[in-house]
């Protein structure tokens, strides 16, 4: 849903609360009017001009004091029912536009792999998770074929002469990571098995 749709639901939303407020206050008005007129003996005052007054016997006062009572309680249920139809309007129009965003945020993002990292000895949090080099000498070469297919693109641009901040801000990933990985091929080649050799 666009930003202006929810602008206009809310604005509609806020317009019926406050002409919930209004009648509720009005018919307020008009049965605090009444029962002060029953109050002081059987008169009631003109809500039009108040220096006028009518008497009327006791049994209509009571007639239209429970009329009143009865619409006021007839129109705060209807306003009750629908500001909770209202809220379950917002409440849908919120959760399908906080879907649609992760969708559009998960369509936009590259899927990234994280290693899980292992524990260390040290307290505090870990900032780059350091990946277990000790593999089986059979396997050397799978992982480094593995490693050149996550990160050629990196060590390519490195090939090239990049700044670990330009390869950094192109690949999405931190510059200490792009070091660790370039400091990876290096002990990869220093061991003799790298991508190229």
């Amino acid at each position: 849903m666009s930003s202006a749709l929810l602008e206009t639901l809310f604005a509609l939303l806020g317009a019926g609360l406050a002409v919930t407020l209004t009648v509720c206050c009005l018919l307020w008005r008009r049965v605090r009017a009444l029962t002060s007129a029953e109050a002081r003996g059987d008169r009631l005052e003109s809500l039009g001009e108040p220096s006028m007054t009518v008497a009327l016997p006791k049994t209509r006062v009571e007639h239209r004091l429970t009329e009143a009572r009865y619409e006021v309680a007839r129109r705060l249920d209807d306003l009750a029912g629908r500001n909770l139809a209202l809220e379950a309007r917002l409440a849908r129009i919120e959760t399908s536009t906080t879907e649609a965003a992760i969708a559009i945020l998960s369509k936009s993002r590259p899927a990234r792999r994280i290693d899980a990292g292992h524990p260390t000895t040290s307290e505090g949090p870990t900032l780059i998770s350091v990946p277990n080099l000790a593999t089986p000498p059979s396997t050397t070469s799978e992982a480094a074929a593995e490693l050149d297919r996550r990160f050629g693109p990196i060590w390519a641009m490195a090939d090239e002469g990049t700044s670990t901040e330009l390869i950094a801000r192109e690949t999405g990933y931190p510059i200490g990571q792009i070091e660790l990985i370039l400091g990876l091929r290096r002990q990869l080649l220093a061991g003799g098995t790298g991508p190229d050799g």
